[in-house]
């Protein structure tokens, strides 16, 4: 019993010493590299994603970050897909009269936005989504209902990236998450996210 209490004793002195400097750290500024390729990790558990707007399904999938040194904003490409719903019909007798066909027209999409940090969750987030570039596929034919495709991929992409999460701290690179540290700085450049978090004041 004694030698357990000894090692349990042992492990709190330990954790008590990684808080302790873990906190006068982040006092001055607590430094944390993040790479394209953990966030794009982060990304790919969370697609595709599918909604509905204006009564077409639209799919996005396949996202990828781009961290090429903008200040404190990401780049996300992604695919997107846009989809009629089914055909509408209306049978008189014995006669199918078809309304229209099944339709798809797909995109790919760039969207650049802001990083934001939730302390309770330790989790970074996508923000102020800004739509830079909507390109359609090269082999659809242009027309009314491919401008509107790509509005409605305009729309549904920010609707969706907004607020979306693309990395969460474990305690390993902050300490226990009662710290509460708060993000003071954002720098995006050579394919990797540098946030400075501190200890609020």
């Amino acid at each position: 019993m004694k030698k357990i209490k000894r090692i349990m004793c042992t492990l709190l002195i330990g954790a008590g010493i990684t808080v302790y400097f873990v906190y006068q750290q982040a006092k001055s500024g607590l430094t944390i590299n993040i790479s394209a390729g953990q966030i794009n990790a982060t990304l790919a558990q969370k697609f595709p994603v599918e909604k509905e707007y204006l009564f077409l399904k639209t799919t996005l999938h396949q996202p990828k970050v781009h961290l090429n040194g903008t200040l404190d904003r990401m780049e996300i490409d992604m695919k997107a897909s846009v989809t009629t719903p089914p055909p509408l019909g209306l049978k008189i007798g014995n006669k199918e009269i078809d309304f229209g066909k099944e339709s798809k027209h797909d995109a790919m999409v760039k969207v650049a936005g802001q990083v934001d940090y939730d302390p309770e969750k330790g989790t970074f987030y996508f923000k102020d989504a800004e739509i830079l570039e909507v390109e359609a596929n090269a082999t659809d034919a242009p027309g009314a209902f491919q401008e509107k495709a790509l509005v409605v991929i305009s729309f549904v992409a920010k609707q969706v990236l907004n607020r979306l999460p693309v990395y969460t701290l474990d305690e390993s690179q902050i300490g226990p998450r009662t710290a509460r540290l708060l993000l003071d700085e954002v720098t995006v450049s050579d394919g990797k996210m540098r946030v400075t978090l501190k200890v609020p004041e």
